[in-house]
């Protein structure tokens, strides 16, 4: 991943135009406490994102989708989907998720 100048504000200012959203990688969400991030590491259990360029979250493994697996494709860590051969988060990925409370 290319940081850049800005680092990764480069980055997340292309979020709304980004087509690897994932509206339904959370079960549940369509609720008003969403957000939007990068991720920028994955591991077995847990995506590590960015958020509004300064924050961080993890979303664990209980809050992923169990259509997404952990896979090391090419060298690379993914969390690709079951079901649609073309979804695959990955780092530099631009997600939606739920924020629980």
């Amino acid at each position: 991943m290319e940081l850049g100048s800005n680092g990764l504000r480069d980055n997340l200012g292309e979020i709304e135009q980004n087509d690897q959203d994932f509206d339904d990688l959370i079960p549940g969400f369509g609720g008003s406490s969403t957000s939007k991030g990068m991720v920028v590491k994955l591991g077995q259990q847990s995506i590590h994102v960015i958020v509004l360029g300064f924050s961080s979250a993890t979303i664990t493994e209980e809050d992923i989708r169990d259509e997404f697996k952990y896979k090391v494709k090419h060298g690379k860590e993914v969390f690709a989907s079951t079901s649609h051969k073309r979804h695959e988060i990955k780092v530099g990925t631009i997600l939606r998720f739920l924020v629980k409370r």
